[in-house]
């Protein structure tokens, strides 16, 4: 009996310490444990389950679920699921929510996790799953199979093997979601008409997987397509064809995906991010030459680096860029990164020759000096031409000539040994032993090469006066041999002047006419060398043909409407376009031409 009461007492000890124990043991999480299911009728099965609604339409989680097989399935169509903001834990199976063959259920706000599949939809249309996390769910975060017209928005959708796989569906959105880490961004496989946009796909092993489908990227120009974290273009392009200067967040070149599916307007940075600061590049030229872009204002994104060439029309050269009004070198093209408003300024310039001369006035011929450029020797004597310069250059002879005469002046007036040269032309130093009188002409300029008949044409002529008194004396200008006029000219000693003369052509024939002046010599003048200049060959012709067949055909007035709104100084200025002669190619150039339409010359 005792024995008996012994044991009894001891089987009650242990119970009351494996009681103790169980009291003691505590769950790793408080989670209600479970499938739940939304049945056809509207309850909660089963009815514990932390999901509340009011009307059978909203069905609000109050708190976490863990569940080792499915998670929620929906029986129930036009329903809402919202998570609150709550988790559905799986245990590596099961799938997390499973709508199959539902129409018009929204899924929003709810944590989805380490399920085997994150959302199911088979057979099931017109739904909506918005603003979830998916994470860590093994082989699918979204699957969606024989399933038409759903939308996809607003998800973050990380770690499964498929983030997103489309099998069989059509006509699908899919926008707004970021869709990350996954070992496939998004899967699609036999489906097509599907809008895919304004998704971000992060560092995906491989952003999309496509079997046999045919789908749309983008939501056109200007809304874009999706970003992806591999795309290497550039955004230095804007506008629907992405051939406009500047950027606009848009990569300039396709993010292509496969022959069937291109992302048209692959995104630059991530959708609703913050974007950079955008600046201005105001891009600049001087006269002589354009850009590449051309000159204007354009608006890139802050770090964006722009390339900018210069292009010199003919007869002109590059020499510089200007940044912010600082000289950045001659690189052509440069490249500008965006950090501020910047203003890049291309300089340009005139290429000329020009020939230095020294010319001994009382002996009355040129002598050979050495010649210095810029400071340096040139190791060239007088005359001499140098060609293709371009900007300024100075210019240097001796004091004295080689019979000891004395440096008097330069033919542009300039008294010092050394002149500022920008441009072409023959340049004469004269040296003489005063006193002495002496001019002579240093330029004839006919500011046309060709001229109508019964036209005008201005003959600039340019006198200098390098003795030592007043000089006044008759200057004359010939065609060929004809006079068409003298002026008498008084002239201070050490200076030049420019005359200009008139010649109308009426009465002339056609042909072409030696342009000269001639400067008569002053009493005393012993050196008459440059008393004569001549300048060239001006052709005057019929001005109503330009093509040069006799006859004013559609060939003439073609061609000079080709050259319409040219003037002086144009890369495309031709003086046999202008009919009207007066410095302009314009309608009434055209029109005159018309009115001798099917003429022939004289």
């Amino acid at each position: 009996m005792k024995e008996k009461i012994v044991s009894e007492m001891m089987f009650l000890m242990l119970m009351i310490s494996m009681l103790s124990l169980a009291i003691n043991i505590k769950p790793a999480r408080s989670d209600w444990t479970g499938t739940v299911h939304i049945r056809a009728d509207g309850s909660i099965d089963p009815p514990d389950a932390p999901i509340i609604t009011y009307d059978n339409i909203t069905y609000t989680l109050t708190d976490n679920i863990t569940s080792f097989a499915d998670g929620i399935i929906v029986e129930r169509d036009s329903v809402t699921i919202n998570g609150a903001n709550f988790t559905l834990y799986g245990s590596g199976s099961g799938i997390g929510i499973n709508i199959s063959g539902r129409t018009k259920v929204k899924i929003k706000n709810l944590h989805i996790q380490n399920f085997e599949v994150g959302i199911k939809l088979y057979k099931s249309n017109r739904n909506t799953i918005y603003k979830n996390n998916l994470e860590n769910n093994i082989l699918r975060g979204i699957l969606a199979v024989f399933s038409d017209f759903n939308i996809i928005s607003e998800n973050n959708i990380t770690n499964s093997y498929y983030g997103v796989l489309l099998f069989y569906s059509r006509s699908n959105n899919i926008h707004q979601n970021n869709i990350a880490n996954n070992s496939h961004g998004i899967g699609i496989d036999n489906s097509f008409d599907n809008q895919i946009y304004h998704n971000n796909f992060f560092n995906n092993t491989q952003q999309v997987h496509n079997i046999a489908s045919s789908n749309i990227w983008d939501n056109g120009y200007p809304s874009g397509g999706n970003y992806w974290s591999n795309y290497i273009g550039v955004d230095i392009k804007r506008g629907p064809n992405q051939d406009q200067h500047g950027s606009d967040g848009i990569g300039d070149t396709s993010y292509i995906i496969d022959v069937n599916n291109t992302d048209r307007y692959p995104l630059m940075y991530p959708y609703g991010s913050i974007l950079p600061p955008n600046f201005t590049l105001t891009i600049t030229a001087t006269s002589g030459g354009t850009t590449d872009p051309p000159p204007g204002t354009y608006v890139y994104f802050e770090g964006q680096n722009v390339s900018v060439e210069a292009m010199p029309f003919a007869g002109y050269i590059f020499h510089h860029w200007e940044l912010d009004g600082i000289n950045v070198g001659d690189l052509n093209p440069i490249t500008v990164t965006i950090r501020a408003d910047h203003h890049l300024h291309a300089v340009l310039l005139l290429l000329y020759n020009i020939t230095i001369r020294a010319h001994c006035i009382n002996e009355g011929i040129d002598v050979n000096l050495n010649i210095t450029m810029d400071g340096s020797l040139t190791g060239y004597q007088t005359p001499h031409t140098f060609t293709s310069l371009a900007g300024m250059h100075t210019f240097t002879l001796p004091q004295h000539d080689v019979h000891g005469h004395q440096f008097r002046q330069w033919s542009i007036g300039e008294r010092s040994t050394t002149i500022n040269v920008t441009k072409g032309g023959t340049y004469i130093a004269y040296y003489r032993t005063p006193p002495v009188h002496a001019i002579g002409i240093t330029e004839v300029t006919a500011l046309k090469n060709a001229v109508g008949q019964n036209c005008s044409l201005c003959i600039n002529v340019t006198a200098i006066n390098p003795g030592d008194y007043v000089e006044t004396f008759n200057l004359t200008v010939y065609a060929n041999m004809t006079e068409l006029k003298t002026k008498l000219i008084t002239l201070q000693n050490g200076s030049l002047i420019t005359v200009a003369f008139n010649w109308n052509t009426t009465g002339f024939v056609k042909g072409n006419y030696n342009v000269w002046a001639y400067a008569e010599p002053v009493p005393g003048e012993t050196d008459t060398e440059d008393n004569i200049y001549v300048d060239g060959v001006v052709w005057v012709r019929w001005p109503y043909d330009v093509t040069g067949d006799g006859y004013c055909g559609i060939d003439d007035i073609v061609a000079v409407a080709e050259h319409f709104g040219a003037i002086p100084g144009d890369p495309n200025w031709n003086p046999i376009y202008d009919i009207t002669c007066n410095n302009y190619v314009g309608i009434d150039d055209i029109v005159e031409m018309a009115d001798h339409f099917g003429q022939t010359g004289p």
